[in-house]
C-alpha cells in the first residue's frame, strides 16, 4: 500500500508541474532571451485561437512586408504570412511537418507559436525566428533569412525567403546573439546552434 501511495503522489507532483509549465509558457513563451528567463523581446504568441499574433518586420531594405502574422488557414491548417502591399506570402517553416500538427495542419491543444525577429548576424537586418511546442517536452525552431527582390512586383515570390535552421529541443530555445541553446534530454544539458556562413550560405551549425 505504501508504494502505491508514494506512485500516486508521485503522479499528482508530476501532474502538477506540467500544468505549472504549461501555464508558464503560455505567459512567457518558448522564445527566451540569453537569461533564458525573460521573454525575448517583441515576440509575440499564438495560441490556436482567433486572434492571430502579429509582429512588424524592420528589415533594413526598401520593400519589406508591414508585419507578419500566425494565425489559422481557412478553412483547415495553420499559416505564418508575411503582409507586402496588394500581396501576402506564405512563409514556408518547416515546422508544419511536425508532431504539432494534425492531420488537417490545425495546431494541437497544448501547442503555440512564438515569433519575433532578431539580428543573428549583426547585419543591421533581422532574421525570423519562430518557435512550436508545448512548453514540456516538444520544441521546434525555424529561423528564416528574408532576401529583399530588386523589383517591387516580386515582393510576392516564395524565393524571397530560405529556412537558416529547423532545430528540434524541448522547453525553450535561448537567443543569444548569433547562437541558439535549446534543452535536450533529461539532465539540465543544451545543445547550442551557431549561425555562420555568408550571403546565400547562412546556416545554423551545431557547436562542439
Amino acid at each position: 500500500m505504501v508504494g502505491f501511495e508514494r506512485a500516486l503522489v508521485l503522479a499528482l507532483l508530476l501532474s502538477a508541474c506540467a500544468a505549472f509549465a504549461s501555464s508558464d509558457f503560455l505567459k512567457n513563451g518558448l522564445l527566451a532571451d540569453a537569461t533564458g528567463k525573460k521573454h525575448l523581446v517583441g515576440a509575440a504568441i499564438w495560441d490556436g485561437g482567433e486572434k492571430e499574433a502579429v509582429i512588424k518586420p524592420t528589415f533594413k531594405a526598401k520593400i519589406i512586408p508591414s508585419e507578419i502574422t500566425v494565425g489559422r488557414n481557412h478553412p483547415n491548417g495553420t499559416r505564418v504570412l508575411a503582409y507586402f502591399k496588394g500581396v501576402a506570402v506564405e512563409l514556408p517553416m518547416e515546422f508544419f511537418s511536425g508532431s504539432a500538427f494534425d492531420d488537417f495542419g490545425d495546431i494541437k491543444d497544448g501547442f503555440i507559436i512564438d515569433i519575433a525577429q532578431h539580428d543573428f548576424d549583426a547585419d543591421g537586418s533581422p532574421e525570423i525566428v519562430a518557435a512550436v511546442g508545448n512548453g514540456l517536452d516538444q520544441l521546434q525552431v525555424d529561423v528564416l533569412a528574408y532576401h529583399p527582390p530588386q523589383k517591387y512586383a516580386d515582393r510576392g515570390r516564395s524565393q524571397n525567403w530560405t529556412v537558416l535552421g529547423s532545430l528540434s529541443g524541448q522547453s525553450r530555445v535561448e537567443v543569444d546573439g548569433n547562437k541558439l541553446r535549446l534543452p535536450v534530454g533529461s539532465q539540465g544539458r543544451f545543445a547550442e546552434y551557431t549561425l555562420v556562413g555568408s550571403s546565400a550560405g547562412k546556416k545554423f551549425v551545431k557547436s562542439e
